[in-house]
């Protein structure tokens, strides 16, 4: 009997210890209490790519000295949207005093930069040209993903100014790419006519954090469109900005955000569901203006076969904006010589 006893008595301590392990482990795990998943992560921010230049800004020479500087060109993608291989154009501009020598990305220190090419520019036309590491893709930020990929030049110059004179020089870096704002919010639906809003607290929803991108949606309100006298539809009455105020190019023309040929400022919507249904919005083509630097449009829900019968609702808001965009940076360099 007494062997029994402390068999159950150890059974209990035992089944104590594996549920407070159990505790442990979910705490340390960071899961929530409802499904035992760990909560995504959501990629806000309004940038896509960055541009970093690093070396010696300022330069003095004694005599008939001529340095050799060497300057190295990082692009960072700071947004969520995966820039492929074929879609972002980048070019790299050695104002006067400055030479182009050794482009340390297509040979060796020692090789000298071909002189059949423009001295003091250098067009890259896809990513594996940028840096000739056979890169196909700058990486946004995702859930696995929390620091910025990246691409860097290497690129030599001597420098070229006459005896007794100093001049403001300097680097200029532009470049254009494909990119992509993605929006998906839940939002809280009244189907009910003049009725009392009890799950749908609000009609209007603010983002100003962004999306992982240039452009984003900064603002939805839902409005009515009325069915019948005794139910309505929602329609969504959304703000696009701007947000670092570039050039933004339809997606298949984003080299024109560098060259500004064809027509700049505008995007293309390229997504809008509430749910799984299609929205129908207020633009041509699906093309939107941002001439200005903001737009608004307005969709509704044309099939309404499936919303639920004077009552409220939530569903997912699914939104994708695709566009050609640019980055730019200037480096100064002052030059003197002695």
């Amino acid at each position: 009997m007494r062997n029994k006893m402390n068999n159950k008595k150890t059974n209990r301590i035992l089944i104590n210890f594996s549920m407070l392990l159990v505790i442990c482990l979910l705490i340390l795990s960071g899961c929530d209490n409802n499904n035992g998943r760990k909560a995504a992560r959501k990629i806000t921010g309004t940038k896509a790519i960055n541009i970093n230049i690093e070396g010696n800004n300022k330069i003095e020479l004694y005599g008939n000295y001529i340095t050799q500087e060497v300057y190295q060109i990082t692009l960072e993608n700071n947004g969520r949207y995966d820039i492929k291989n074929n879609e972002i154009y980048t070019e790299v501009l050695f104002e006067d005093g400055l030479v182009i020598t050794d482009d340390h990305s297509v040979g060796s220190f020692e090789d000298e930069y071909d002189s059949d090419q423009n001295s003091n520019k250098i067009v890259s036309t896809t990513l594996s040209d940028f840096n000739t590491l056979n890169t196909i893709m700058l990486e946004g930020l995702n859930q696995i993903r929390e620091k910025p990929d990246s691409i860097t030049r290497i690129i030599g110059a001597k420098t070229n100014v006459p005896s007794g004179q100093g001049i403001t020089s300097g680097i200029k870096v532009k470049s254009c790419y494909k990119y992509k704002t993605y929006f998906s919010e839940t939002l809280c639906i009244d189907t009910i006519k003049n009725g009392k809003h009890t799950t749908c607290p609000k009609n209007e929803y603010n983002y100003n954090n962004g999306q992982g991108a240039p452009i984003k949606i900064s603002k939805v309100i839902i409005s009515d469109k009325i069915i019948n006298e005794n139910q309505i539809a929602p329609r969504l009455i959304i703000t696009i900005e701007n947000s670092q105020k570039n050039i933004a190019t339809l997606p298949d023309n984003f080299i024109g955000a560098c060259t500004s040929n064809g027509e700049i400022n505008k995007i293309k919507l390229e997504t809008a569901k509430i749910g799984m249904q299609e929205l129908s919005c207020n633009t041509k083509e699906n093309i939107i203006d941002l001439s200005s630097g903001k737009a608004t449009i307005i969709c509704d829900l044309d099939d309404n076969s499936n919303i639920e019968q004077g009552g409220e609702f939530t569903s997912v808001l699914q939104l994708v904006l695709s566009y050609g965009y640019s980055t730019s940076k200037d480096f100064e360099i002052n030059i003197q010589r002695k």
